[in-house]
């Protein structure tokens, strides 16, 4: 897959719907990972009650999903599941990683983070590439109507807890149906890429990967390409520094 980092692969726990996973396997695709998948049932239940014959208990779980939290992370996800469902062991185990540097991202989609916790965070500005990714920009090159791409856009705070980073990002609308657990549903194609590379940029600034380059602009240049009759359009990227080292092109 695509590296959106530099250094080794990314040391990565998903936590969410077992039915959302080919979102998982869909950043795998896009990122460098070395990762962990913890299944839960649905949005709000973890045991897999219909997959055995006998009762499935959250304590029998419970094991597997300590031993997979006491791993070496570079970034936790929690997504489209109720936070109070998660053991307090588990929780307390999290930050504990978080703590000594791991990211940690949940991901809304109604849900809520508990105020408890939230009150041990130290707020965080947003990054920078966050504040200068030229959504506008990309708007304006799309022929359909970009309006589906603002309301799938998600909203994001940052925090700090010890060494590590932490990421609230809550999208607008309810995926109830557990089939999503890192992006929108809104049934329009560029959101749900858009929102893939959005998280993706999340995992890594959580993580502590940012590269240091950004996207500083998006034109489109008059010529079009001969062979298909498009316009071309050209990203200039700018590093830490603000100076624009090079632009590359895409039709």
């Amino acid at each position: 897959g695509e590296t959106a980092h530099r250094g080794e692969s990314l040391r990565a726990l998903f936590i969410g719907p077992m039915y959302a996973q080919r979102e998982t396997a869909e950043v795998a695709q896009r990122l460098s990972l070395d990762y962990d998948v913890f299944f839960s049932a649905s949005t709000t239940q973890i045991p897999h009650l219909y997959l055995v014959e006998d009762r499935v208990r959250l304590k029998d779980m419970l094991p597997d999903l300590l031993e997979k939290l006491s791993r070496p992370r570079d970034c936790i996800v929690v997504g489209n599941l109720d936070w109070a469902l998660l053991p307090e062991e588990a929780v307390r185990q999290m930050f504990a990683a978080v703590k000594g540097g791991a990211g940690l991202i949940y991901v809304m989609y109604g849900q809520a983070f508990p105020d408890t916790l939230l009150r041990l965070l130290t707020p965080e500005p947003a990054p920078d590439w966050h504040r200068t990714v030229p959504v506008q920009d990309l708007l304006r090159l799309l022929d359909a109507d970009g309006q589906p791409v603002l309301e799938a856009l998600p909203q994001a705070r940052y925090y700090s807890f010890g060494h590590g980073r932490v990421t609230l990002i809550h999208y607008p609308q309810t995926a109830s149906d557990g089939v999503h657990f890192l992006t929108p549903d809104p049934n329009h194609a560029l959101a749900y890429e858009y929102c893939q590379s959005y998280f993706i940029k999340q995992m890594c600034h959580a993580a502590g990967r940012v590269s240091p380059l950004r996207v500083a602009g998006v034109v489109v240049d008059p010529q079009a390409d001969e062979k298909a009759g498009t316009p071309i359009v050209r990203v200039a990227l700018a590093g830490a520094d603000g100076q624009v080292p090079r632009s590359e092109v895409v039709t």
